[in-house]
């Protein structure tokens, strides 16, 4: 029988091997649970992070909303400061408080969030923008249709007289003009039957056209609207109560008046100094030779909610001659003017169908549902009408950014 002889050292060769795996295993092993424990508290980490991001940006919402309560309570005639850091406000699972601070009539509204260790604050500029509806020479809401030899171009008083501005001449057609943008606009068809001649655009509404029968010659455009021109109702807010009817001759000095009705016949005048704001609940009706008088320096500003204005007789005398100083904001279905010196106005009439009638020279803006022409005349549209409106002043925000979350 053969005995095979172990070979030395062999046994204590086999353990130090299982002992050296045994001890990389080891090392493996740690070297995973530290792995896994720093995965986990990267995970744990980044979730926190996340979720801090998430509160944060809620936070900023929560401001947010703090500003739009700001901006409502300032339109609704408040201050705008809501809350304190005190006492604040909830919103959206957070709180918030806004200060406004005031300069003329522009805002810089502050508002503060908190939601949970999360404190955002953002800061808005809110400054007047002033629309105005008189936009140009003539619109009419329906239609526009004239009859005759119509003539328009425009001028602006900030910059003097019409007289000192006409010293152009056109040299197409001959015709001396101030300014080119007399525009004539509709949401409907624009009809002119006879001789025109605008220095400016005459613009039909979308789908519509500029039907002309007759001799033209338009310097602008004859493109019809992209989209429609709406209208906005007359707002008609008396702060007095009415005192009768205004049926004689009478001075009216700077302050506000309030009538149930006008009417001046015969050689009966109202004669207007300062500023002068005037209420009439019915009909305004003038004839013969009664006059309404703005005297220099005086301005003007008729609420009409009767069905019919007419001003007729002799009509409106505005001695400045700005159409800024005479303005007519109507709810009548039924206007006229008329005079023998021209008229310097502007009136807004979104319901009524207005007629000019013998009068030379208009000087200003018309607005209303139609407005018809027969008989030709000549409209010289003040652009600064559109700058210098007070007819909607509304706020819009200049300015949004995020800024340091005040200390106190």
């Amino acid at each position: 029988m053969n005995h095979v002889a172990s070979r030395p050292g062999c046994g204590k060769g086999n353990r130090e091997e299982h002992g050296t795996v045994l001890v990389v295993g080891l090392v493996l092993l740690v070297a995973i649970g530290g792995l896994a424990m720093a995965m986990t508290r990267s995970g744990v980490g980044e979730a926190q992070l996340q979720s801090s991001r998430a509160q944060g940006l809620r936070a900023y919402y929560v401001a947010e909303g703090g500003l739009q309560a700001s901006i409502v309570d300032i339109k609704s005639g408040g201050s705008g400061n809501i809350g304190s850091s005190t006492a604040p406000l909830g919103f959206g699972g957070g709180t918030y408080w806004v200060r406004a601070i005031p300069a003329g009539d522009t805002f810089t509204i502050t508002s503060c969030g908190i939601l949970g260790a999360q404190r955002r604050a953002v800061e808005m500029v809110l400054a007047p923008e002033i629309t105005s509806p008189f936009a140009k020479a003539l619109f009419g809401d329906l239609d526009l249709r004239g009859t005759g030899n119509i003539f328009a171009d425009s001028y602006d008083t900030t910059l003097g007289t019409y007289a000192s501005q006409a010293v152009h001449v056109d040299p197409k057609t001959g015709e001396t003009y101030a300014r080119a943008h007399g525009h004539l606009g509709s949401n409907g068809n624009i009809q002119i039957s006879g001789s025109v001649t605008v220095f400016g655009d005459v613009t039909p509404g979308p789908g519509h056209a500029v039907l002309i029968s007759g001799s033209s010659y338009i310097s602008g455009s004859t493109t019809p609207a992209a989209a429609p021109s709406p209208l906005a109702p007359v707002k008609y807010e008396p702060p007095i109560p009415a005192s009768g009817s205004l049926n004689s001759s009478r001075t009216l000095n700077a302050g506000i008046y309030h009538y149930t009705s006008v009417s001046l016949t015969a050689s009966r005048t109202v004669t207007c100094n300062g500023a002068v704001t005037v209420y009439v609940d019915g009909d305004f009706k003038m004839s013969g030779q009664s006059q309404w008088i703005v005297n220099p320096g005086a301005k003007v500003v008729l609420y009409h909610r009767g069905s019919t204005l007419d001003l007729t007789g002799q009509g409106l005398l505005n001695c400045d001659g700005l159409p800024a100083n005479f303005v007519v904001y109507s709810v009548a279905t039924s206007v006229a003017f008329t005079g023998s010196s021209g008229f310097h106005g502007a009136l807004y009439a979104p319901n009524a169908v207005v007629t000019p009638v013998g009068t030379t020279d208009i000087f200003g803006s018309f607005v209303g549902r139609q407005i018809k022409i027969s008989g030709g005349a000549t409209f010289h549209y003040d652009e600064s009408l559109s700058k210098t409106s007070d007819w909607k002043k509304t706020l819009h925000s200049v300015s949004v950014r995020r800024a340091p979350f005040p200390e106190n």
